[in-house]
């Protein structure tokens, strides 16, 4: 997984075409490799405790995920560097 970032990152910075269509097939390419999230709802006969309880979970997931949305989103280029210089 890391290798594979580390090339898109990579191609990111020698790509020779316009930067806001390589930055745009750099971050598909990413959120391609991201699983997607899932919650399993009991079955009947569950209890209300036990629906609820993943109702909760779905909200934290969704509350975390825009979260680390907006973090990855504002990751310095020398932090980018150092990951490179980490992988390679």
């Amino acid at each position: 997984m890391h290798e594979r970032i580390a090339n898109i990152l990579a191609e990111l910075r020698s790509s020779e075409q316009d930067s806001a269509r390589a930055i745009d097939g750099a971050e598909a390419a990413i959120q391609a490799m991201l699983p997607t999230p899932i919650i399993l709802v009991p079955l009947p006969p569950a209890s209300k405790e036990q629906m609820e309880q993943a109702a909760r979970l779905a909200k934290r997931m969704v509350e975390q995920a825009a979260f680390t949305h907006a973090v990855q989103s504002h990751v310095r280029p020398g932090t980018v560097d150092q990951i490179l210089s980490m992988v390679a």
